[in-house]
């Protein structure tokens, strides 16, 4: 008999422990790594196999482990040998290509005639501004007429005249409309409904605040798991323009490859470094290489801990906002580590 792992479930090994990936149930668990060891042997080994290699005393907790796969429907056990065969990752020759505009009184509605050749796959609109509804409905009609856009995302600064059924009349109007998140809002609340996610927060929300990583952030999703393999899983396929107008791979980034009013964002795309970050996976980056969460949590490389540079002069260091330990398994808070204090400076997040 043997045991195979559904294919909606993926095994990682970080550097203490491992965790078990659903993308079908959308959760992980942890697992020791000897469990992902035996996982892996009962890949191309039969249970008894596996069993005879193992010393009698243990053979009592090999048996629990088995059952808790199948009991937790991570797997089944079955006598065909070949028949099921894992597959750790499908590989993705391109990152799916999203766009996030930071609109203001600066960047003119006409940008959406942009992305038509672009092939945007998904995009994400901040407003630091209150937003004018009828504004907001001629952007989602243009998104809509014009381009091959397929989601749309939304932060917004909370209007005391816009309420909760406005919000959710857009997701039943415009079904490309996903999710809208609404910052400095006196009340904290998450509405799933059929049409979207809507997120009342009392955060005052700006793209400062990108890079933090939190379980709560983590997305197990198949796509975003087969993505991290081969592209960052931040800034692969991103283009952005921040609330002045430069076009950068993310607003958070420092680099800028020229400013909308007179750049193109074609011209930007095909500057020989707009996409040196792309390529950098998890598994080049310092730290994350060797963390179990790496194909479930999104990159940052605007703010970072400024420690490690490859041969390309790309930066590889952990990053900045991250306060999980591989080598410990334990969180802390971020912000307090004294090992990170140099790059807050740097980043002027000691003021």
């Amino acid at each position: 008999m043997y045991f195979k792992l559904f294919t909606n479930c993926k095994i990682v090994k970080g550097n203490v422990k491992s965790i078990i990936i659903d993308t079908q149930r959308n959760f992980y668990h942890d697992i020791p790594n000897s469990l992902y060891t035996i996982i892996k042997d009962l890949e191309c080994k039969s249970i008894n196999e596996v069993k005879n290699e193992i010393e009698d005393a243990s053979i009592s907790i090999f048996d629990s482990y088995l059952e808790f796969l199948v009991e937790n429907d991570f797997g089944f056990i079955t006598d065909k040998a070949n028949q099921f065969l894992y597959v750790e990752q499908n590989k993705i020759n391109k990152p799916s290509n999203n766009f996030i505009i930071e609109f203001s009184s600066k960047i003119s509605k006409n940008i959406i005639y942009q992305l038509k050749d672009l092939n945007i796959d998904a995009l994400h609109i901040n407003f630091y501004e209150e937003i004018d509804i009828n504004e907001l409905n001629d952007i989602l009609n243009q998104i809509i007429n014009i381009t091959s856009i397929s989601f749309v995302s939304i932060l917004s600064l909370y209007n005391k005249e816009l309420n909760e059924n406005t919000w959710l009349n857009l997701g039943v109007n415009y079904p490309i409309l996903g999710q809208i998140f609404i910052s400095s809002s006196p009340i904290e609340k998450t509405i799933n409904s059929e049409s979207l996610i809507l997120i009342y927060s009392k955060e005052n929300i700006s793209f400062k605040n990108c890079g933090i990583v939190t379980p709560k952030y983590f997305s197990f999703n198949t796509y975003m798991y087969n993505e991290s393999f081969c592209f960052n899983s931040c800034l692969g396929g991103k283009i952005s323009i921040d609330i002045n107008g430069n076009i950068k791979n993310c607003p958070s980034m420092p680099q800028s490859f020229g400013n909308i009013k007179d750049t193109s964002l074609e011209e930007a795309l095909n500057h020989k470094e707009f996409k040196k970050y792309w390529n950098l996976t998890k598994d080049s980056v310092e730290v994350c290489k060797d963390c179990e969460f790496r194909y479930i949590c999104t990159d940052c490389r605007a703010y970072t801990e400024q420690t490690h540079t490859n041969d390309q002069g790309l930066d590889i260091s952990k990053p900045l906002k991250c306060g999980y330990n591989p080598y410990t398994g334990e969180w802390q808070e971020w912000s307090t580590n004294p090992l990170k204090q140099k790059a807050m400076k740097y980043y002027r997040f000691d003021k």
